[in-house]
C-alpha cells in the first residue's frame, strides 16, 4: 500500500499529537471500562448490606462520577489533539498537491480540464480528511474496546463470554460483505 506509507509519512511530524490523542483515548477507555465495576459493587455489595449503606453507595458513586469526568476530559484532550494534528496533515497535503500542480507543464493544463483537476484533488483529499482526523485513532480504541470488553466478559463469567463469542465470526462476515458492496457503489458514483 504505497497510499498508507505516504500517509504515514504525513503524520511523522505530527506523531506526538497523535500519540497524545492516542494514550488519552486508551485512558478514557480504561475508564469507561470501570463503570461496570462500580455498579457491580454498589449493587452487589453495598446495598445488601441495608439501609445503613447509603454513606459506602454514595463514596461508590461518587468514583464512578469521577470516573466518567476524567474519561470524559481524556475524551476532550483526545478529540482536540487529533483534530489539530489531523487538520495540519490536511493542510501539507493540500500545499504538497499544489506544489505538485505548480509543477506539471502548460500541455498537460492543455489536454485536461482545469475544473477536473481542481475537483479531483478537492475530493480526494476531503475523502482522506475524515480517515487523517478520526478513522485512524477510532479503529484503535474500537479495537480495543471490544477486546477490553471481551475480557471483562470472559472475567465475570465465561459462560456469557462463550454465548456471545460466536458473534465476532458473523460480524466481520457481514463487515466484510458490507466493504465489499459500498466500495462498489463508492467507485460507481465517483
Amino acid at each position: 500500500c504505497v497510499g498508507v506509507g505516504r500517509l504515514l509519512r504525513l503524520l511523522k511530524p505530527y506523531r506526538g499529537l497523535y500519540v497524545l490523542g492516542l494514550l488519552c483515548a486508551m485512558a478514557g477507555l480504561a475508564l469507561d471500562l470501570l463503570s461496570p465495576t462500580f455498579l457491580k459493587h454498589i449493587i452487589d455489595e453495598a446495598i445488601p448490606q441495608g439501609a445503613g449503606a447509603w454513606p459506602e453507595v454514595l463514596v461508590w458513586a461518587g468514583y464512578w462520577a469521577g470516573a466518567l469526568v476524567l474519561g470524559l476530559g481524556m475524551d476532550v484532550v483526545q478529540v482536540g489533539a487529533t483534530q489539530r494534528c489531523g487538520e495540519r496533515v490536511i493542510q501539507d497535503l493540500r500545499l504538497a498537491v499544489f506544489e505538485h500542480l505548480q509543477r506539471l507543464s502548460m500541455n498537460f493544463y492543455d489536454r485536461t480540464k482545469l475544473g477536473r483537476v481542481l475537483t479531483r484533488g478537492t475530493s480526494d483529499i476531503e475523502t482522506l480528511r475524515g480517515t487523517v482526523i478520526n478513522g485512524i485513532n477510532m479503529a484503535v480504541v474500537n479495537t480495543l474496546m471490544m477486546v477490553g470488553a471481551g475480557t471483562l466478559i470472559l472475567v465475570t463469567d465465561w459462560r456469557l463470554f462463550l454465548a456471545l463469542v460466536w458473534l465476532i465470526p458473523l460480524l466481520a462476515f457481514c463487515n466484510h460483505m458490507y466493504r465489499k458492496r459500498i466500495g462498489l457503489a463508492w467507485q460507481l458514483v465517483r
